[in-house]
């Protein structure tokens, strides 16, 4: 994170009252602020947090191009409050982050990011201000169909994934939101779901969409 200002520990809090931890990471004071981002990271049960490798590749992406990012630990995870719900609450917990994120700067696009397990949750929340959603590797089956709002919103979605992904591939992802509103997904050569040794190709990738979103 060379590129940021120093990280930003804080709080929000979700509906419920939980507590979550969260970073804010911004562009250089040289930088003007283009955009606004709420990540969420890959399965708490399977050691996901904030810290997570393809996470930093998305708020490095992000940050480089001058968007202000919200980090942040679903319950139970880290320093944050509550227990792992399973997804049912976590959903609370990911409409906290963005309106978090919204509320940094009111000015310019909002952009719902994830990762896996994160990337389910952000896909499953839409807001007023969204701009577009931008995640990477979503199984699409940790909920019902009809919570997955993003299917039928106009926005832009935006699916980044490894051609030899485990859970789904760019086939297995096109063919799930064949009947999906706006869907582009991103291949990405030689990753699987675990994006080990590709992650600076996420970062590009995230910073071409910003790019052309705005």
């Amino acid at each position: 994170m060379s590129d940021d200002l120093d990280p930003q520990a804080g709080t929000i809090t979700s509906s419920d009252g939980t507590v979550l931890e969260t970073v804010i990471d911004r562009p250089t004071p040289t930088t003007s602020t283009r955009a606004v981002a709420a990540i969420a990271h890959p399965h708490p049960q399977y050691g996901g947090d904030l810290h997570n490798n393809v996470v930093g590749a998305l708020q490095r992406g992000l940050v480089a191009l001058g968007a202000v990012t919200v980090r942040f630990n679903f319950r139970g995870v880290g320093a944050s409050g509550g227990t792992h719900s399973g997804g049912t609450h976590e959903r609370a917990d990911y409409l906290a982050a963005l309106d978090a994120a919204a509320a940094l700067d009111t000015t310019v696009p909002l952009f719902a990011c994830g990762y896996s397990f994160g990337a389910d949750v952000a896909l499953t929340s839409a807001h007023g201000r969204l701009a577009a959603w931008i995640v990477i590797a979503p199984p699409l089956r940790l909920f019902p169909d009809e919570l997955y709002v993003a299917a039928v919103d106009a926005r832009p979605k935006h699916l980044i994934v490894g051609v030899h992904d485990q859970h789904a591939s760019p086939e297995t992802l096109r063919a799930i939101t064949a009947g999906w509103r706006n869907v582009i997904v991103h291949p990405v050569e030689m990753a699987d779901h675990f994006f080990a040794g590709a992650t600076s190709r996420v970062a590009e990738i995230v910073t071409q969409i910003v790019t052309d979103e705005q």
